[in-house]
Formats: C-alpha cells, sequence, structure tokens
C-alpha cells in the first residue's frame, strides 16, 4: 500500500515557516537544473523569510543562503511543513 505524505504548495507557507521539501511536481530539465544549483531540492530544509508584496518573489533560506524564487517556482515545490 502506498500512502501519499501530506504536502503542500511551498506559495502557501507564511513567512517565519520552515518545511522540508518533499517534490516537485514539473519536471522540465532546465527547471530542474536552475532548482538544484539553488539547493530546492527533494529533503532539503527550507525556511520563508519574506514574501514580497504585490505578487513579488519569496525569499527562501536553504542552509546558510537566502535565494528569490518567483510565486510561479514556488508553486511547483511541495512542502511538508515542519514549524
Amino acid at each position: 500500500e502506498i500512502v501519499e505524505e501530506f504536502s503542500l504548495p511551498l506559495l502557501e507557507l507564511g513567512v517565519g515557516e520552515q518545511g522540508t521539501i518533499v517534490k516537485i511536481t514539473e519536471e522540465t530539465s532546465d527547471l530542474l537544473h536552475y532548482l538544484d544549483k539553488l539547493g530546492l531540492v527533494p529533503k532539503a530544509a527550507i525556511k520563508i523569510q519574506e514574501k514580497a508584496p504585490f505578487n513579488g518573489p519569496i525569499t527562501v533560506k536553504v542552509g546558510s543562503t537566502d535565494h528569490a524564487v518567483s510565486r510561479a517556482v514556488a508553486a511547483i515545490i511541495q512542502v511538508k511543513r515542519t514549524k
């Protein structure tokens, strides 16, 4: 029996919330290479640092580095909330 683990789009986490990346729902080669360079890969621990207003980017901390990603990219990264 396969049990689907509950996850939500990174986009839905609030500022200060933490999570672990579970999966990437869009698997184009260019996008996966880009996310890999940023460290936004399955099992990576992340924290939302800032959500810019007016549909601006979301700043995500991965390890000791902050990265700004678009809301479109944040919508296809599934995470499990940890705090």
